[in-house]
């Protein structure tokens, strides 16, 4: 695990669940980027069938000390040759991962479709 250094001020981890409808996650993949759509699908599983819709779960746990070995590897395939100390890529996922770029879209996705979005998160 790639440890964050310089700017984090106060350390501390989050957990963070969301249950909606597929196609309210579907819609909302679309809008985004294919390295965004390829770190977000890694933390979507399928929950199965509720009233009729499938229900989708979209969760993770971070820490603010440390980069998400998963989304390292995801950079990593995409932009083979970067300097090993440009954290810009990496931040700009992780921010949209972690810090509410893909639930923002999925908000607004869901108020379009007319569907709910449960959520829960949590800060240590």
């Amino acid at each position: 695990m790639k440890r964050r250094l310089g700017f984090v001020s106060n350390s501390s981890s989050s957990s963070f669940v969301l249950f909606t409808t597929k196609e309210v996650i579907d819609e909302a993949l679309k809008e985004c980027t294919p390295i965004q759509k390829e770190a977000i699908e890694r933390r979507i599983s399928n929950k199965g069938t509720y009233f009729g819709k499938e229900l989708m779960k979209f969760s993770y746990f971070h820490s603010s000390e440390e980069y998400d070995d998963d989304l390292c590897d995801i950079i990593d395939s995409y932009f083979p040759n970067k300097d090993e100390d440009d954290y810009t890529e990496i931040d700009k996922l992780t921010d949209f991962v972690f810090e509410g770029g893909f639930r923002s879209i999925v908000d607004n996705k869901a108020k379009e479709l007319e569907e709910s979005v449960l959520s829960h998160s949590e800060e240590v």
